[in-house]
C-alpha cells in the first residue's frame, strides 16, 4: 500500500494523514498513512483569487454609489434647512423651514429654528410698534407746545393770556417728562438692569403714601377711597417698585371712575401670600379688550375719545415689575360697572 500511494501521488502536492493501528491487546502494530491531493484545492483558491481581484473593485464602486446616494438623501433636509436659513432676513422673517416627514433629530432641529424665528419676529414687530407709538406720543405734546407758542407770537397778548399759554406748555412738557421716564423704566427692565432690594415694608404706610400722592385728583372727582386692611401688615419686597405698581393701578382707577364714586382697597392674607384688591366703579373695560390692557401704548377707543390723558404705559410697567417681583396679577371688569384688579404678593404676612 505504501508503494501504491507513493506511485500514484508522485510529483503531486498532497496532504498526508498518519493514523496508528491498535491491536486488540492495545499495542501499536503499525500505521496507516492517508494522502489527500491538494491540486483541486489549489485550483479553487486560484479561481477565487481571480474572482476577488475582478469583483472587489466592482463591488466597492457599487457600494460607494449606494452609500453616496443614501448619504445624500440623509443630509438633503440639512441642506434645505441651510438654504432656507440663508434666505431669511428681517424683510422676510415670516418665512419658515419646512419640517421633515420623520419626527427625528432633524425634525426637532427645524422646529427649534422655526420657534426661534417666531420669537425674533415677535420681538422685531414689538420693537417697531414700540418705536412708532413712542414717536407718536412724543410728537403730540411737542405739536401742542409749538402750536401754542406760534399763537402767542402772532401778536401782543395780555399778561393773563401769556400765563395761561405758558402753563399749557409746562403741562405738556411735564407730560413728555413722565412719558420719557416711563420709557426709560421699561428700557431698564428689558435690558435686565433692575436691581431690586428686599426690605422690610409696612404695607399700611406704603398705601397711605400712594393715596396721598393722588389726593388732588381724588378730591377733584369727589371720589371716596375706602380701605380694609389689617393693622401693621409687614412684608419684604422692593418699596419703590411696589409703590409704582399700586400707584399706576390706583391712577387708572381714578381716571376711569365716575365722579363722586368709590374706590375700595381690600387687603387679605391667603396662606403665604397677601392678596390686594383695588376696585373702582367706573366705565369698565370691554371683555374683548381685557387681554390687551397690559400691552405698551394700548388705550381703548373709549378712553381716547373721552379725552382722558395717558400714554398707555402705566399697566405695561405694572406687568413688567410684577413679573420681576414674581407678583401675580388678574383683572375683572364689566362695562359701566367697574374694574377689579387683584394683586397677589408672594411674601410672608407678619404683624408687629
Amino acid at each position: 500500500k505504501k508503494n501504491y500511494f507513493s506511485t500514484s501521488l508522485d510529483n503531486a502536492p498532497v496532504r498526508q494523514l498518519q493514523q496508528p493501528l491498535i491491536s486488540p491487546s492495545g499495542k501499536t502494530v503499525g500505521f496507516i498513512i492517508v494522502a489527500i491531493p491538494l491540486q483541486e484545492s489549489a485550483v479553487v483558491l486560484e479561481n477565487l483569487l481571480i474572482t476577488l481581484i475582478v469583483a472587489l473593485p466592482v463591488v466597492l464602486i457599487i457600494l460607494f454609489v449606494i452609500t453616496r446616494f443614501i448619504a445624500g438623501k440623509s443630509v438633503s433636509p440639512i441642506a434645505e434647512i441651510i438654504s432656507t436659513a440663508e434666505k431669511i432676513s428681517k424683510e422676510n422673517l415670516s418665512d419658515r423651514i419646512q419640517l421633515p416627514h420623520n419626527r427625528d433629530e432633524l425634525y426637532r432641529l427645524a422646529d427649534t429654528i422655526n420657534n426661534l424665528l417666531a420669537r425674533l419676529e415677535d420681538a422685531l414687530l414689538r420693537e417697531k410698534q414700540f418705536t412708532s407709538d413712542a414717536s407718536h406720543e412724543l410728537r403730540t405734546p411737542l405739536a401742542v407746545i409749538k402750536g401754542t407758542l406760534d399763537v402767542v407770537l402772532r401778536k401782543p397778548r395780555t399778561v393773563e393770556h401769556y400765563e395761561e399759554k405758558i402753563r399749557c406748555c409746562i403741562g405738556e412738557a411735564d407730560r413728555m417728562s413722565i412719558l420719557i421716564d416711563q420709557l426709560m423704566l421699561l428700557a431698564r427692565y428689558d435690558n435686565k438692569k433692575f436691581h431690586h432690594k428686599k426690605e422690610k415694608l409696612n404695607l399700611n404706610s406704603l398705601l397711605d403714601k400712594v393715596i396721598k400722592s393722588h389726593s388732588d385728583f381724588i378730591h377733584d372727582k369727589g371720589i371716596v377711597v375706602t380701605m380694609e386692611i389689617p393693622e401693621n401688615v409687614v412684608l419684604y419686597s422692593d418699596g419703590d417698585m411696589l409703590g409704582i405698581i399700586f400707584s399706576n393701578i390706583l391712577s387708572n382707577a381714578i381716571k376711569y371712575s365716575f365722579e363722586n364714586s368709590e374706590i375700595s382697597i381690600i387687603i387679605k392674607p391667603d396662606d403665604d401670600k397677601i392678596v390686594c384688591n383695588i376696585k373702582d366703579t367706573g366705565t369698565g373695560i370691554p371683555e374683548e379688550q381685557l387681554s390687551k390692557i397690559f400691552d405698551r401704548f394700548y388705550r381703548s377707543d373709549e378712553s381716547r375719545n373721552s379725552g382722558i390723558k395717558g400714554a398707555g404705559l402705566g399697566l405695561a410697567i405694572v406687568k413688567k415689575i410684577s413679573e420681576f417681583l414674581d407678583i401675580t396679577l388678574s383683572v375683572e371688569s364689566k362695562e359701566n360697572i367697574g374694574t377689579n384688579f387683584t394683586i397677589s404678593l408672594p411674601v410672608t404676612l407678619k404683624t408687629f
